[in-house]
């Protein structure tokens, strides 16, 4: 595994349990943000299929608090994470 792949695995990990913080002080907004974070996380190590879940768990909750920034946040990730998933050399 490349340096830059670890690291990106390592973010992804960090991303993932600032989330569930967030979740349990229920603050919302900030898990939808960790979660584009942590599919960001992914999709820059190549796990697309990894990215694709924490992804649309932001969009959804994107859509739920309104938050346009969070919005632009969460389908970005989410586009990445599908549309490299089907476009990525295998």
């Amino acid at each position: 595994m490349q340096l830059a792949d670890r690291a990106a695995r390592t973010r992804a990990g960090i991303a993932r349990e600032a989330r569930q913080e967030a979740s349990e002080r229920g603050i919302e907004f900030l898990a939808g943000i960790l979660l584009a974070v942590e599919a960001m996380a992914w999709t820059r190590a190549g796990d697309d299929e990894a990215a694709r879940r924490p992804a649309m768990e932001a969009v959804e909750i994107a859509r739920r608090v309104r938050n346009p920034g969070l919005s632009a946040m969460a389908f970005y990730a989410a586009a990445a994470a599908i549309w490299l998933g089907n476009h990525r050399p295998r």
